[in-house]
């Protein structure tokens, strides 16, 4: 791949991105995907000066931010998807930004233990001041004011365990078994 800098102009009426920035394979990615140099000049705008995040008023529900595929019509768009993704304008579309990954990888970490007795785990982190360890029970600590605690509670009491007892009997494993297990949210 040619690699060596090159000053390319402009076309006629189009913005006057500094076009020396971009290498030959750079330009005709840039033609291949359809784009102009205007289009570029905004998209490298937003990278240098991002708009303020929005302020959310309140986490999605089905219903209410997420829509639920019916049954019944998961054939039909699995098919549409396939024919978008052959003509190649949608190959795959994955929900998830990794958020969720990062906010729950301490609990992760910890659901995963090998020891059923998580707190035999646990202390030894937290004697060594480990910052996992302190996440992890300020997880459980600020859990009352989390989004999906109510969901949780229901949860659990669908399986004969209340919420409020096992945060105060400390039974941390039970909790998170409510979260990740097979029957958890």
């Amino acid at each position: 791949m040619d690699r060596s800098w090159r000053y390319v102009s402009a076309p006629a009426g189009e913005s006057a991105v500094n076009a020396a920035l971009f290498t030959s394979e750079d330009l005709q990615q840039i033609q291949a995907h359809g784009l102009n140099f205007g289009q570029v000049e905004e998209q490298l705008r937003l990278f240098a000066r991002p708009p303020r995040p929005l302020r959310l008023e309140r986490p999605c529900t089905v219903g209410d931010g997420i829509h639920r595929i019916a049954p019944e019509a998961e054939a039909q768009l699995l098919a549409l998807q396939a024919e978008a993704a052959r003509q190649g304008r949608f190959v795959k579309f994955v929900p998830a930004s990794g958020a969720a990954t990062r906010m729950f990888d301490t609990l992760l970490y910890y659901y995963h233990q090998s020891d059923p007795r998580l707190l035999q785990a646990l202390s030894p982190d937290l004697v060594r001041g480990e910052r996992r360890a302190r996440e992890f029970l300020a997880f459980f600590d600020a859990l009352a004011r989390l989004p999906f605690y109510g969901e949780l509670k229901k949860r659990l009491a669908a399986q004969g365990e209340h919420l409020e007892a096992l945060l105060t009997q400390r039974r941390y494993r039970d909790i998170l078994e409510g979260l990740f297990g097979e029957s958890g949210l």
